[in-house]
């Protein structure tokens, strides 16, 4: 019954298409928490009426810091609709709740399916922002560079902000040296 109520609640949030944001989008911080089975984990989501329900509900469990969970719930929407236009913001948001856990290789891998699956999409430049990131904590600095370049040129022009975080991040790794 609880589990219905809280089905319910993340139902009547409306997902957002674009820069959606949890409450606490600074406050994500880095977790410890085991591994597991991503496709036992996705099984355990329940099912919803549509696509929308199930991304919200997702997100409200990001929300609550409830990031394998919410992490299960986005790999669920991102199996049963790759084809909604949610799903590069359901693949950074996969993408954020294991880059929080230090799960950098699945944040990475996310990441880049999230801007391969909507390349010109609201999320785009924000995937590549993140990819890169985690692959310069992944000390794979020179690969994360090409991809900072590439935000500047390709959404630079369309968003001061993203060129500017692109630039800081390259200066940060030592991208121009």
């Amino acid at each position: 019954k609880a589990q219905q109520t809280q089905q319910q609640q993340a139902a009547a949030q409306p997902a957002a298409a674009g820069d959606a944001q949890p409450q606490d989008s600074g406050q994500l911080k880095p977790v410890e928490t085991p591994k597991s089975d991503d496709s036992a984990a996705t099984q355990n989501v329940p099912e919803f009426a549509t696509s929308r329900e199930l991304y919200n509900y997702a997100f409200q469990l990001l929300n609550q810091n409830k990031y394998p969970e919410s992490g299960a719930g986005f790999g669920a929407f991102t199996k049963r609709y790759p084809k909604d236009p949610l799903i590069g913001n359901a693949y950074y948001w996969m993408g954020e709740t294991y880059y929080v856990q230090r799960d950098y290789v699945r944040a990475a891998d996310d990441f880049r399916k999230g801007y391969e699956a909507m390349p010109t999409g609201p999320k785009a430049p924000d995937n590549l922002l993140r990819l890169a990131m985690s692959l310069n904590v992944m000390k794979k600095d020179r690969e994360a560079c090409i991809i900072l370049k590439q935000i500047v040129v390709k959404f630079g022009h369309n968003s001061g902000n993203m060129k500017r975080r692109a630039e800081q991040e390259m200066t940060s790794i030592g991208c121009n040296k």
